[in-house]
């Protein structure tokens, strides 16, 4: 919503196409800034959103005001959240320190797991030969379903399940998958929505469940969750430290950096975001071509990989029959 707002307002004054893209990432810096009440986060997502591995810094001034603004003007509507809203202090050690890189193991796996399962979904309903007002019916009677016979506690926002949860509160086996499937199943069958706080929930239970299987803080680790699995999925792990420093104080900044980095690293050139253009590979040793977006690699990737399940059927049909000449 914030880009849009920001687009429509940069073609309303005529900017060039280069100030018009300037005007939309400041719009999503602001948006992200008010809701989550992160306006240093909201700036450097905006930053980093566009391109995966560089940084746009001419739009780092106006994308940091965007930001400030948009979080104090809601304050002072007097609905905002207020920054640092929950506090951690873990001790270092050694064994902390190993179970901090585990943990960004873990959420860039996840990461890369929740990509590729979205991925699968939206194929899916590809497949499902009904217009989308058919497909949002069948999803939200799914849902519907599932919260009346199961737990409505997957379904909307999960601000709820968030808070309880970075408050130490335990979480069910099932709440990481449910959340997972009917995050995609929403958002990819007409439903309308952003991913950011469906990511937070993601992240938070599970790094409550992680820290359950391993005997530590709940609360600690489910904020290390919901920074890493955002900047995982999103490619933004300058953003998501910061967010963690921003949410839950300067004590948590350096895990959260770690655990952004890690994560990062660790789900592979892929992205929740198809328009994201890689400009940079996360290994040298990867043979991953750059300068085109996240939706031109999964298109090039589905056309090489129907070229291969048809075999030679795909090198006939681009090939014309020509049959021979008769004779004189």
């Amino acid at each position: 919503m914030g880009g849009t707002v920001g687009f429509w307002v940069g073609k309303i004054l005529k900017l060039s196409p280069r100030d018009l893209k300037k005007l939309t990432l400041c719009g999503v810096s602001a948006g992200f800034a008010a809701v989550f009440g992160t306006p240093m986060a909201g700036a450097l997502y905006g930053m980093e959103l566009l391109f995966v591995g560089n940084i746009l810094y001419e739009v780092f001034l106006p994308a940091f005001i965007a930001g400030i603004l948009s979080h104090q003007v809601v304050l002072a509507l007097g609905w905002g959240v207020p920054s640092a809203l929950l506090r951690f202090s873990p001790t270092f050690s050694r064994g902390f320190f190993l179970h901090i890189l585990l943990a960004g193991i873990v959420f860039g796996l996840l990461s890369f797991l929740f990509v590729e399962f979205w991925k699968r979904v939206r194929t899916l309903l590809g497949k499902v030969s009904l217009p989308l007002p058919g497909k949002a019916f069948l999803v939200g009677t799914l849902l519907a379903l599932f919260g009346f016979f199961v737990s409505p506690r997957p379904l909307g926002l999960g601000s709820g399940v968030i808070t309880e949860t970075l408050l130490n509160a335990p979480c069910r086996w099932f709440d990481v998958p449910a959340k997972a499937l009917f995050s995609a199943l929403t958002l990819l069958g007409g439903g309308s929505g952003g991913v950011v706080t469906p990511l937070f929930y993601l992240g938070a239970t599970s790094g409550s469940l992680l820290a359950d299987l391993l005997s530590l803080d709940r609360g600690t680790f489910a904020a290390l969750g919901l920074v890493g699995l955002l900047s995982g999925t999103t490619n933004t792990p300058i953003a998501a430290a910061i967010l963690g420093v921003e949410l839950f104080g300067p004590s948590l900044g350096p895990y959260a950096a770690l655990v952004s980095i890690v994560s990062f690293l660790m789900s592979g050139h892929r992205s929740l975001l198809p328009s994201q253009v890689l400009s940079l590979r996360k290994s040298s040793s990867l043979n991953v071509e750059t300068g085109h977006s996240f939706s031109e690699t999964m298109g090039a990737e589905e056309s090489a990989r129907r070229a291969l399940s048809h075999g030679l059927w795909t090198v006939r049909e681009k090939v014309p029959f020509s049959p021979r000449r008769k004779p004189k």
